[in-house]
């Protein structure tokens, strides 16, 4: 496979960002690994292979690889002309989605492989055996998704998409990485919509037009020259203005109140430092009602006799909704917590080992104070005694989100619309 190829995707696999969230994996267990996905692999080299692009190509091509992506590029189908628009996607289960089965998947493939694709996936898998760092996180989306770098190589470099505009919101995984590769090395425009924090550590910004949050973002992102970058603001905040407007009145009424705290833990953390901290609470501020919500893809419960509330709901809007104080790790929630004006507290949850607690510098921008149990404590009782009142913290947020005080703030995804037609 040609080296820049290689080179494009190790920028994403020996990333330190990704070599961070979990812990390595010995060489053995990803030996065995590799073993298992082979003899997979075997039986797709039988099955004949069919693949191809649909026939003729829409003016926007939208990568969708998670719900999460979904999430991010939704509103494009409700302001980009309908007909326009094709989905490039690898899950069916995004395909079938009630909402988007009249679009057409740009991309057909029956799930054969060639030789060709067999070889250069195992040689590349074989590389990362011998790397000096190989994670569980690299291991999945490298297994699932190599292919897609030697087909798009095929049907991109044959392809008239020079009409086209991809667009993404995911700059690290293979699968959107093996598309923007061969968008560049073939002159397509591609756009990138921003659809989640991110940090200096994400792999250098190579798309037509880069759509950002906010300064932070911009100043995190390594870019190429011909990059164009556009900053404004954190567009799936639209619909919350009202929650918005309602948490700035609430935050400053807190005295004499029952105070909801959240408490968001990831995969990152130590779930006996929440037990101890659910404790405390329980302990000293009878006034407090404690929710905790884990990260959907953290199935550990909180080994706690105490008295609280496990949040369950599918949308975390519904748990921002019930509280007034959120406390987390390193984590993104923290911003979004203060974007709604719910008051942020950052504590030290973390695994030994796990990330920088300033990781995205919340603490250093003054977004949120980093407290021990008894500040916690301390704050809590202030609050309700009225000595100190809390105010609404969206403004504290301009550096991580340009459309605070925008001409466009909550109408960010129309702003977004008119860049992607002025490509």
């Amino acid at each position: 496979m040609n080296s820049n190829k290689n080179k494009f995707l190790y920028s994403f696999v020996t990333n330190v960002e990704m070599h961070n969230r979990v812990k390595t994996t010995k060489a053995i267990l990803f030996f065995i690994f590799i073993l298992i996905c082979f003899f997979k692999d075997i039986l797709k080299l039988y099955k004949k292979v069919s693949f191809s692009f649909e026939k003729e190509f829409n003016q926007y091509i939208i990568v969708i690889e998670s719900f999460n992506n979904l999430r991010a590029l939704e509103f494009l189908f409700h302001t980009l002309d309908k007909s326009s628009i094709s989905v490039l996607s690898k899950s069916q289960m995004i395909l079938d989605h009630k909402d988007y089965k009249g679009y057409n998947n740009a991309i057909n493939w029956n799930g054969g492989i060639k030789f060709a694709w067999f070889k250069e996936k195992y040689r590349f898998l074989f590389s990362i055996l011998y790397s000096k760092n190989t994670s569980n996180y690299l291991i999945k989306h490298i297994e699932s998704d190599y292919y897609f770098i030697v087909m798009f190589n095929e049907l991109l470099s044959t392809s008239d998409l020079k009409s086209s505009i991809i667009i993404t919101s995911n700059d690290i995984n293979v699968f959107s990485r093996s598309t923007l590769f061969h968008c560049n090395s073939n002159n397509i425009k591609n756009i990138y919509i921003q659809h989640a924090n991110v940090s200096k550590f994400f792999p250098k910004l190579t798309t037509t037009l880069a759509v950002l949050y906010g300064r932070y973002s911009s100043q995190s992102y390594q870019k190429n020259e011909s990059v164009k970058v556009e900053i404004v603001g954190n567009h799936l905040f639209d619909s919350y203005k009202d929650l918005v407007l309602k948490k700035a009145v609430n935050i400053s009424k807190l005295a004499s109140n029952i105070i909801t705290i959240g408490i968001a833990y990831n995969t990152l953390d130590d779930v006996c430092k929440i037990s101890k901290l659910i404790s405390t609470l329980n302990q000293q501020l009878p006034f407090v009602r404690i929710i905790v919500r884990a990260h959907p893809r953290d199935k550990r419960t909180i080994p706690c006799t105490a008295s609280f509330k496990v949040d369950k709901s599918s949308d975390v809007i519904e748990f921002f909704n019930e509280i007034d104080v959120l406390i987390a790790a390193v984590s993104g929630i923290t911003l979004e917590a203060a974007l709604l004006n719910i008051y942020p507290i950052i504590f030290d949850f973390r695994i030994s080992g796990n990330l920088d607690i300033d990781y995205y510098d919340y603490i250093k921008n003054d977004l949120a104070p980093l407290l021990d149990n008894n500040e916690i404590v301390s704050l809590m009782l202030n609050i309700y005694h009225g000595s100190f009142i809390l105010s609404p913290t969206r403004n504290n947020c301009t550096f991580y989100d340009a459309s605070i005080g925008s001409r466009w703030e909550f109408d960010t995804k129309l702003k977004i619309t008119e860049l992607i037609k002025s490509i």
